[in-house]
């Protein structure tokens, strides 16, 4: 029997056009032993009307509340269109309409308000929505689920029975449905068109046309640049510009993950990401709008399309990287992960931009490691790299970020500057971390 997720309504829609990516879960009263658990891969999403409570609905999507109601089919006649919106109650619908399915992209648990916060641009629902779901049993864990939404083609009635009600999360549906339909991707409801440079293509919408040029064009520059410097640079990749970080997400489950796990002073310039052949990134427009007031937070993510272009030639580059399988890449890159994202954002130039970022940093709280773990390769992990230009020179820096020494990063660093005492290169990084910051 087709196996059912219940979710608000209103969430429901919200995940089949693309505009929420995740759900958030602690367990229902009728759970067993009263936790969720996540059961299964993929599902089908079973809009349901209890407990939905308009002020748990941020203000921008308070309208979709009164087309919540399409999701239900009362015999009586539908209750009026103002009742979700008002919180009246109103009785469970005789049958519901099931129109999307989902499987799960990611799955991890969080305990912390802050990161509960942090996860707001990818729901619908208010703050106090998440923070109460998270207050809820307060010594267990909340469940983020990543979710990829499909829209089935025509959407199926369903029945309502009674074993359906009450608060859980899984269901056993009666009538047989189709896991088929179109991904609830906004991108994919583009028209896209496609702009050619002679080592790059971009599909973007016509309204973007004049910005990709423009990106296109800096990408060919930084590609010559490196052709100077470097044994390899690779072309042929398609760059593809996103309106939304939402869309973007979509394309690969784990950018809000590792979005997630950045220091929040550089989660902005978490703009996209790299693969082989294809780069995505969004717009300059939304790369603009995402800007903070400080001085060089605009110059860092007009930069984003060339650090991500920069980030591909260094895999290249690294012959430990380019060869090794899937399960084996990802471990060295989150062992190694300052090397690569520092060295590319150091030759893209975004490293220069960053001492108002830097300074937010140390202002946060927890020292950074060193070298710098994940959560600060991003904004930190080109400092290293510049303080290794300014030693040994711009070539040495250059050397350095395209091997994975195979005796470590502490080996690689003290090779790197010349044979001291590690201490000292520390010593010096912290120093110039310090200098950074003082000058913004």
């Amino acid at each position: 029997m087709p196996i059912a997720f219940k979710e608000w309504a209103v969430t429901v829609r919200a995940l089949a056009e693309g505009e929420q990516l995740l759900t958030l879960r602690k367990g229902g009263i009728r759970e067993p032993e009263k936790h969720f658990q996540l059961e299964y891969d993929r599902f089908f999403l079973y809009p349901t009307f209890d407990h939905q409570c308009a002020d748990l609905v941020r203000q921008s999507h308070q309208p979709e509340l009164s087309r919540a109601l399409e999701e239900g089919v009362w015999n009586d006649g539908e209750p009026p269109p103002h009742a979700l919106r008002r919180d009246i109650p109103i009785a469970q619908p005789d049958r519901v309409r099931i129109r999307a399915w989902a499987e799960v992209a990611a799955h991890y648990t969080v305990t912390d308000r802050r990161t509960v916060d942090a996860l707001s641009p990818f729901y619908v629902w208010t703050p106090d929505y998440a923070e109460k779901r998270l207050a809820w049993k307060r010594r267990h864990p909340l469940h983020v689920v990543l979710l990829r939404t499909y829209r089935i083609p025509r959407p199926v009635t369903v029945k309502v029975r009674d074993e359906y009600g009450g608060c859980r999360s899984w269901l056993e549906l009666a009538r047989e449905l189709p896991f088929e339909g179109t991904p609830a991707h906004p991108a994919k409801q583009m028209a896209w068109v496609e702009s050619v440079s002679p080592s790059f293509r971009a599909r973007h919408s016509s309204a973007d046309a004049d910005d990709a040029d423009r990106v296109l064009y800096s990408l060919e520059r930084l590609r010559e640049q490196l052709e100077r410097v470097l044994p390899r640079t690779t072309g042929e990749i398609t760059v593809v510009l996103h309106p939304g970080f939402v869309g973007l997400s979509l394309t690969n489950p784990l950018l809000p993950l590792a979005w997630l796990q950045t220091a929040p002073a550089a989660r902005r310039y978490v703009a996209g990401w790299a693969g082989p052949r294809e780069i995505h990134v969004l717009t300059p427009a939304s790369l603009a709008r995402r800007a903070s007031n400080v001085p060089g937070s605009r110059e860092m993510l007009e930069l984003a399309p060339a650090a991500l272009y920069a980030r591909r030639v260094i895999a290249e580059n690294n012959r430990e990287l380019r060869q090794a399988k899937p399960p084996v890449r990802i471990a060295l890159e989150l062992r190694w992960a300052w090397l690569p994202e520092g060295g590319a954002r150091w030759l893209a130039g975004q490293t220069a931009h960053a001492r108002p970022a830097i300074t937010g940093r140390l202002r946060e709280g927890r020292r950074p490691t060193f070298p710098p773990g994940p959560r600060d390769a991003a904004l930190l992990g080109g400092t290293l790299i510049d303080l290794l230009a300014r030693e040994e020179g711009e070539a040495a820096a250059t050397r350095f970020v395209c091997r994975l020494h195979p005796r470590g990063p502490r080996a690689a660093l003290s090779e790197a500057f010349g044979g001291r005492a590690l201490a000292h290169t520390e010593g010096a990084w912290r120093s110039h971390l310090a200098r950074l910051a003082s000058a913004s």
